[in-house]
């Protein structure tokens, strides 16, 4: 027996001594459905088997996914799962057929066995090991672990020891002894002339078996060290037993030292297996159908272990191709992990669908169904289940448990936790069981709304029956009830709708479901509730009209919505990526629900969100300094999700500086601008404007960190730009005379407008946090407005310094501009960057500059000049809102993202009912009608005076004489009502006080005083 092969004792020892170089993939502690991986919990692995991923690097010539001769194949094949947002792969590694390679050497000879066609079999030296299957599996894992892919490594696949003719089955398997070297341990290992390998290929009787599986176990557990994406397989279709697998277990994890995972997929005394604490997790693969896959699935979920599918369809691999990936989202539904499993790699099927598109549907499966259906933990009796529809979870959804003492009992309000009440129904003693459904009120805001219930119930009992349920806000006397029929001893699922559940305060919003089978001895089993709410009533913001026509006002104080003058209320998206600030509208992994997302916006009073077209990174875990690094550690953390995906596909060829393939930046990615179409159509309709970011100027020229992941960076790109490795400053990126630069830009400049140039309702915000000169954002202004798919007239924007901000005012081809980057005190006091190069602009604008009073000086200050489109940002009060409308800006946006705590319905309704007086266009700062006291005041003599009263003091105003006077109106933010006051005369000046000392908004309109309304 050769000596290099089976001295795996001292190893054993010095591998229990070594130390992890990083944490492997485990099952997640939080959910034991899931796993824990690199820092995430509730993992899910979504993926496509690639058998012979390790055992042949030859690729069927009708293949369609391997498009780069020069690189290794399995690197294209792991690139597309990642591309498609896939997590997984598995292969087998003692199946073969030809002259493909097995862990042990292979051993060409005259005399060796030969397959159908004359094809030499060469024989297998299991005393000696392949070093080159070794090295390429090696290869496989380390980079399969830089893209954040999980491989599941099958040892004994059951299937190859069959005895199918032809294949990858008994005939060249190398435990056969008649493919084993004349001479060699395998000739004699097991009996010649076997038509199946199994089950002597399980005799643990057999010493010479036991010994080659110690070494061959050891060797895996050698190879794989130090690497934390590994879980192994003990076999496939497994007819082992209980015996052999806790042997396999025991070796792996005593004398080998095996830290990772153990999966099995097993066929004979599969519940004993299972139950096995060395059995980590369940792999259940072969034919199915959906209703057979939910019923395994359910089965084998009383384990509590996580559980990976692999789905063929009921008529094999390539007959019912969309069968099978019915049997995949039926499983993701379920909480499992899938894997879709091909035969050849390539086309096939009746439909002959190109294996890419293979990839593209398991992409769609792992965005909806991790995404819509995540059911949680069985807290109490295995008949109680709950799932749940993650949009609900999004919005700030949870189930509370309420215990039948004081029903108040909180088991989780955590977000994206859901807990469960125990059984409902029982002996006669106890009470109806009580759900308490509790509503995020930073989701949903005050007002009332309906709970779509799903129940699946079990109506045990001697008769037919029904259920009750009774439902109230948390806390409130039951006052509605909805009822329906139930059939005894037969699962029922009903789907009722509760409506008009009111929310209590803010801090309050719960709504407690009393649930009743009926009278004892009739029980019910309730196995699974899924809860959605939905908004039914506007919180006072005006009804959204889809935008037809988006322009600035002749004047070009103000934005024109479907020709009626408009404040815009924004939110601005972050610019840096994956978890580190929102960039929802291109997050991948999860994708998100556009419609949903404009029920908020408007629900809050949005008209108008801001998006960022580059992000700083593409993923998480690479901001804030994480990809400073220098050399091989600026990559050892490749992105993880969520994701942020990016305008261009990463096939520029190399690698770039977080570990990815290179973007070629003519190559633009479909799912980015398919997105991106998606994004804008949805807003529109809804009547939300949107402002795309085409240049976001921190993260080009401000810290290394913000340029370091960039795709302009010449690291991260295949194009050849002429631009630095270090952090761009003017006048590098803003060059004009770089042809190739300027290429590349506008290439990324014209595939945004052939998207975006059709729709109406877009802003164009040429560049960000911009200290740079004023002809390159012309040179774009006109680039833009000459593209032959501009369908609409364009709205630029740009937020720069104050300096360039007067260069483009005094242009005149930006039509609106930003103020977030400079400010003005009312004393006169400026604060801007004092020259081009100062970077980072928004350093050199303390809060105070654009806060407060403020922002009337500094609008104030622009006026005296140039009449634009003012915007700026600021909190999240009616304070900064109202004096930003009332001192003549053109709108308003806050934060990044929402944050908790923060209630943008408030203060942002109140701006909307405040707009609701008119049409404000051509209303320009009016501060000389204040004789007295301090307002802030927009308007226009003839129409009218919008004033906002920061402090409720008294105001002495001087109208302009007007034949019929003036009616007064008072609007108090605080109460979200307007009151009527007297009618006053022009000409003269006039006292008003305000209703209260909290801050008001005063409008003055022509006319004879009106009658008192809830709103003008």
């Amino acid at each position: 027996m050769s000596k290099r092969l089976w001295p795996w004792v001292p190893f054993a020892a010095a591998l229990l001594a070594a130390s992890a170089q990083a944490a492997p993939i485990s099952v997640s502690e939080t959910d034991p459905r899931y796993f824990n991986w690199r820092g995430a919990d509730r993992v899910q692995l979504v993926g496509y088997d690639y058998p012979a991923l390790m055992n042949s690097g030859r690729i069927d010539p009708s293949a369609d996914w391997t498009t780069e001769s020069t690189r290794p194949y399995y690197e294209q094949f792991i690139d597309l799962l990642v591309a498609n947002g896939l997590n997984f792969t598995r292969c087998s590694v003692t199946s073969g057929a030809a002259n493909d390679r097995f862990p042990w050497a292979r051993v060409d000879a005259p005399d060796a066995p030969l397959r159908v066609g004359g094809e030499r079999y060469a024989y297998v030296n299991l005393e000696e090991w392949d070093e080159v299957f070794w090295s390429r599996a090696r290869a496989i894992l380390d980079y399969a672990s830089k893209r954040g892919v999980v491989v599941q490594i099958c040892l004994i696949d059951e299937s190859s020891l069959l005895g199918e003719p032809g294949g990858r089955g008994w005939e060249f398997h190398p435990f056969n002894p008649r493919n084993s070297l004349p001479g060699s341990m395998g000739a004699w290992m097991l009996t010649d002339g076997l038509e199946s390998g199994a089950p002597a290929a399980y005799d643990l009787s057999n010493q010479a078996l036991r010994d080659m599986y110690v070494a061959y176990l050891q060797k895996w557990a050698e190879e794989t060290r130090g690497l934390d994406n590994v879980v192994f397989e003990v076999g496939h279709a497994s007819s082992a037993g209980l015996r052999f697998h806790r042997w396999i277990i025991d070796t792996l994890r005593g004398d080998c030292g095996c830290p990772f995972l153990i999966s099995t997929n097993a066929v004979d005394e599969a519940d004993r297996i299972y139950a096995l604490a060395g059995v980590d997790a369940i792999a259940d693969h072969g034919p199915r159908t959906p209703f057979t896959t939910k019923s395994r699935v359910g089965d084998w979920q009383r384990f509590r272990k996580p559980i990976i599918v692999g789905a063929d369809s009921e008529n094999g691999h390539d007959d019912d191709y969309a069968l099978s990936l019915a049997c995949l989202q039926t499983a993701l539904d379920l909480g499992a992990h899938v894997s879709r499993t091909g035969r050849d790699m390539r086309s096939y099927g009746p439909e002959k669908r190109p294996f890419v598109e293979h990839m593209r549907d398991l992409k769609r499966l792992a965005a909806s169904g991790a995404k819509w259906r995540w059911p949680n933990d069985v807290l109490e009796g295995e008949e109680l289940r709950l799932t749940c529809d993650r949009r609900a979870q999004e919005l700030g959804v949870y189930l509370r448990r309420a215990d039948s003492d004081d029903g108040r009992a909180e088991v989780s309000n955590e977000r994206g936790r859901w807990c469960v009440a125990n059984p409902v129904g029982g002996p006669s003693d106890e009470p109806a069981r009580t759900l308490s459904f509790a509503v995020d009120p930073y989701a949903f805001g005050q007002g009332p709304l309906s709970l779509e219930v799903e129940l699946e119930v079990y109506l045990d009992a001697a008769a037919d029956g029904a259920l009750t349920v009774d439902y109230a806000s948390r806390g409130e006397p039951y006052g509605g009830r909805v009822t329906s029929p139930l059939r005894k001893g037969r699962w029922e699922t009903l789907g009722l709708m509760l409506s008009s559940v009111t929310l209590g305060g803010l801090q309050d919003g719960d709504a407690d479901l009393r649930i009743d089978g009926g009278a004892p001895p009739a029980r019910l089993l309730l196995h699974r509730i899924a809860v959605r709410a939905v908004r039914s009533a506007s919180n006072g913001a005006p009804k959204s009209e889809a935008i037809t026509e988006f322009a600035v006002s002749p004047q070009g104080e103000r934005f024109t919505i479907n020709g009626k003058g408009t404040f815009l209320r924004g939110l601005t998206e972050g610019f840096v990526g994956g978890d580190a600030d929102a960039t929802y509208w291109n997050s991948y992994e999860p994708e998100a629900d556009y419609e949903r997302y404009a029920d908020r916006l408007t629900d809050w009073g949005i008209n108008w969100i801001r998006i960022n077209g580059i992000s700083m990174v593409e993923g998480s875990g690479r901001a804030f300094g994480a990809n400073a690094l220098e050399g091989e550690q600026a990559s050892a953390q490749p992105p993880l999700p969520p994701y942020t995906r990016r305008p261009w596909v990463r096939s520029g060829g190399g690698i770039a500086w977080d570990g990815l393939p290179r973007y070629d930046l003519y190559d633009f990615d479909p799912w980015y601008f398919q997105r991106l179409d998606e994004f804008v159509s949805t807003m529109n309709r809804r009547g939300i404007v949107v402002e795309f970011t085409l240049f976001h100027q921190r993260t080009l020229s401000q810290e290394f960190t913000h340029w370091a992941d960039s795709p302009w960076r010449p690291e991260n790109n295949a194009n050849g730009l002429g631009l630095p490795s270090t952090p761009v400053c003017y006048p590098q990126f803003y060059d004009l005379t770089n042809d190739a630069l300027v290429a590349a830009q506008a290439a990324y400049v014209d595939r945004v407008v052939e998207v975006l140039g059709k729709y109406p309702g877009v802003i164009y915000r040429i560049a960000d946090e911009y200290n740079g000169p004023g002809g390159w954002v012309t040179h774009w202004v006109r680039h833009i407005s000459a593209h032959p798919g501009m369908v609409t007239k364009p709205v630029f924007q740009v937020g720069a310094s104050l300096e360039v901000t007067r260069v483009l005012a005094g242009m005149g081809e930006v039509q609106s501009l930003g103020i977030s980057y400079f400010g003005v005190l009312p004393d006169g006091a400026i604060s801007t960057p004092p020259s081009y190069r100062d970077v980072p602009i928004a350093g050199f604008c303390p809060p105070e500059y654009h806060e407060g009073e403020a922002i009337g000086a500094t609008l104030s200050h622009l006026y005296q000049r140039w009449t634009r489109a003012y915007v700026g940002q600021g909190d999240v009060e009616p304070d900064s809102f109202l004096r930003a409308l009332a001192s003549g800006g053109a709108g308003w946006f806050y934060g990044t993202a929402p944050r908790e705590g923060v209630d943008p319905a408030g203060a942002l309704a109140a701006v909307a009912i405040v707009e609701r007086a008119g049409d404000l266009a051509g209303w320009l700062p009016a501060p000389g009608i204040i004789q007295k006291g301090r307002a802030e005041c927009v308007g226009q003599s003839g129409k009218g005076y919008l004033l906002y009263v920061p402090e409720g003091g008294a105001l002495t105003l001087t109208l302009p004489a007007m034949a019929g006077g003036y009616s007064v109106s008072w609007f108090e933010p605080s109460k979200g009502k307007w009151s009527t006051g007297a009618g006053v005369e022009g000409g003269r000046a006039i006292e008003l006080k305000p209703p209260s000392r909290d801050a008001t908004v005063l409008l003055v309109r022509p006319g004879a005083l009106q009658a008192p309304q809830a709103q003008p």
